[in-house]
């Protein structure tokens, strides 16, 4: 299976999403003549999207936590086995303990991979402007400390919509000026007025930082520039099943 990953620092005979303690990776949305849709609420086959779901389990020999994304900011804290389906509604996942993946869908927001420099914590959120704004990465770094602000983290920000793609009204970027007149430098005028292009990861990254993540490294992969390879809802809305959804997923060992 193709797969995006970050660039951290590799044990000799792992990949390069590999450190031997914890990996992290993005899907193509093919394998070869296999259209690699996740998502059970997009596109016409929910029992395709269950059955990939299964094989990249199988691949990985273990659970893993899936989640309903909402656009908001709650984090599920994943403690023994993972939380039974129905999937629970949360825009965020944290584990300690076990040998459980966590995984996001996306098709243009951020898929946020995280994990404590020593491999005990790992995390990931999704976080489109709406989870940005409304926490979703401080959440999720504060649920991974539980207070210890001593704990050395690291992020990967996986593929997503680039700032030429990613258009949005004043509203938007007012929401974010009024939270933090910086973010401002992160909008461009558009090419309508009342518009603006968003350098979302941008913010993200920011954001990490700002919350004390002490590396935090971004892939340089647009998803609506690069159609061969990710899906994208801006790109593909209007063209019906087109739109599905990317796994990416982070696992400890």
């Amino acid at each position: 299976m193709k797969v995006a990953g970050p660039a951290w620092p590799p044990a000799a005979d792992a990949a390069p999403w590999q450190d031997g303690r914890v990996r992290a990776f993005t899907t193509h949305r093919c394998d070869g003549d296999l259209h690699l849709n996740f998502g059970l609420r997009c596109g016409a086959d929910a029992q395709a999207a269950l059955a990939l779901r299964r094989r990249v389990a199988a691949e990985l020999g273990c659970e893993i936590q899936w989640l309903h994304q909402v656009h908001g900011s709650e984090v599920l804290q994943v403690v023994g086995e993972i939380a039974p389906h129905p999937e629970p509604v949360a825009d965020a996942a944290v584990v300690r303990s076990g040998r459980v993946a966590l995984a996001i869908q996306t098709a243009d927001c951020l898929p946020i991979m995280l994990r404590s420099v020593d491999g005990a914590v790992i995390g990931a959120a999704h976080a489109g402007w709406r989870g940005l704004l409304a926490g979703v990465i401080e959440n999720t770094v504060a649920a991974m400390r539980q207070g210890d602000v001593h704990t050395s983290l690291q992020a990967w920000i996986g593929p997503a919509i680039g700032q030429a793609w990613f258009e949005v009204g004043d509203e938007v970027r007012d929401a974010f000026v009024n939270q933090n007149a910086g973010w401002g430098a992160s909008f461009l005028p558009g090419q309508r007025a009342g518009k603006w292009q968003c350098d979302l990861a941008g913010i993200a990254r920011n954001r990490l930082l700002a919350s004390g993540v002490q590396e935090v490294s971004v892939s340089e992969h647009c998803t609506a520039t690069l159609d061969h390879q990710y899906f994208s809802f801006r790109r593909d809305h209007d063209a019906p099943g087109q739109a599905g959804r990317m796994l990416s997923l982070i696992i400890r060992g």
